[in-house]
């Protein structure tokens, strides 16, 4: 044999690039099997639609051993964190809504044992998952994520269902990689940040038109509050105390232009941007 040794490790690198991943195995005096696993841009394939935190996600089937009922083996605490035992082997036990970034609701080994765990192999280690429900198994079409969410964590694509529903394919890999002390990591992370959101405070007369910044502002994570004309908008703003603030131009009471002039007078650090009909007060 001959050769640098960096061949495969330029496989696996371009590989990852893909989302995807290369398994060798070996066997004395029989060989050595090597297996490449991707995804093309489109392409068919069969995975397991589970429910975890209220969020439907695909697990990819060739990444499936086995899927366990709740009530099935035995939940146990060590110092590396949760684990499920099945007969006589061990598999470290992880929460899928805590693997994508979602809050922990499972703490205690009784609560892991109600729900259903899906056994699942990456990186040559056998993982258990456990899901809220267990939904279905078909064969999708899995859809690229497009070119501006190409590189999501966990992440390998995207597939619709009948009713629109658009659920992620999880790159299993990348998931169950780091250890159970980074996923709680990231609950706390995400706990933390909800605490310390960016408040912001919507201000129209239209009731349509602040649902739909309501909904705006809360999908990029912000809280928000609303108020129907200036006069109400200086109230909330009191109680609420928003680090900006978005109003329209023209509402009864007192207009956008008199609500911005009210602040400034109060405080000249204040600054505020016009775009369109919309006054934004920075505070």
């Amino acid at each position: 044999m001959s050769g640098r040794g960096v061949g495969m490790d330029v496989v696996a690198t371009r590989l990852a690039e893909l989302k995807g991943s290369v398994e060798l195995t070996s066997i004395t005096g029989q060989g050595s099997r090597v297996i490449l696993r991707f995804q093309a841009s489109l392409v068919t394939q069969h995975a397991l639609i589970v429910d975890a935190a209220d969020q439907l996600l695909a697990i990819p089937s060739h990444n499936i051993e086995q899927v366990l009922a709740a009530g099935l083996g035995v939940c146990s605490s060590s110092p590396d964190g949760m684990v499920l035992s099945v007969a006589d082997s061990h598999y470290p036990l992880r929460e899928l809504g805590v693997l994508t970034g979602y809050p922990a609701s499972l703490v205690t080994p009784s609560d892991f044992a109600t729900q259903p765990k899906v056994l699942v192999r990456a990186d040559g280690q056998t993982y258990a998952v456990a899901v809220t429900r267990v939904i279905d198994s078909r064969e999708f079409i899995v859809k690229s994520m497009g070119h501006y969410l190409r590189r999501i964590h966990g992440v390998a694509g995207a597939t619709l269902l009948g009713d629109g529903t658009v659920v992620p394919i999880l790159n299993v890999l990348d998931l169950v990689a780091d250890p159970l002390a980074m996923t709680e990591a990231v609950a706390k992370m995400a706990a933390e940040a909800r605490r310390q959101a960016i408040r912001i405070v919507v201000v129209d007369d239209s009731v349509s038109v602040r649902k739909s910044l309501i909904q705006l502002f809360e999908d990029g994570a912000y809280d928000v509050r609303a108020a129907s004309d200036g006069l109400d908008a200086i109230r909330v703003i009191a109680e609420f105390q928003p680090h900006a603030v978005c109003t329209d131009m023209e509402m009864p009471n007192m207009n956008g232009l008199e609500l911005t002039q009210h602040f400034t007078a109060k405080n000249r650090n204040q600054s505020f941007a016009y775009h369109d009909d919309y006054l934004t007060i920075d505070g």
